[in-house]
Order: C-alpha cells, then sequence, then structure tokens
C-alpha cells in the first residue's frame, strides 16, 4: 500500500486505497476510520509528521508537500 495521502476539510483523508477521517489530539494525530484506521503520527512541525510503532518514533516520515 502507498503512503501517500491528502488531508481534506473537516477532518478527512484520502489516498488511493480509499478514504476515512482522522483526529488530532495536540502533537499526536491518529486515523480513525478507513483505510488507516489505526495508523498514529507524531506531529513534529508544522508539515512534518513521523509515523509512530508501539508509541516510539520509526523512521517513516510524511512531509507536507505543497501543490
Amino acid at each position: 500500500m502507498s503512503a501517500n495521502c491528502r488531508v481534506d476539510p473537516a477532518s478527512r483523508y484520502s489516498s488511493d486505497a480509499g478514504s476515512g477521517t482522522y483526529l488530532r489530539r495536540g502533537n499526536e494525530l491518529v486515523f480513525t476510520s478507513g483505510t488507516r484506521s489505526g495508523e498514529r503520527y507524531q506531529v513534529v512541525s508544522t508539515g512534518f509528521l513521523r509515523k509512530l510503532q508501539d508509541g516510539k518514533p520509526s523512521r517513516l516520515r510524511c512531509v507536507r508537500r505543497e501543490r
């Protein structure tokens, strides 16, 4: 599965695999429904996330891309 996704308005996201919702609380973003349900990310800075595995930052990082 591709790690690419797009953040849409109203706490929604979409990707090639499907769409769903997310919740951001402080410095943590959690995908709450859809194809990525349960995935967690640490918000490092504006436009930069790091995937959490077992509550710890992993090597996978997400960077905001402007269109």
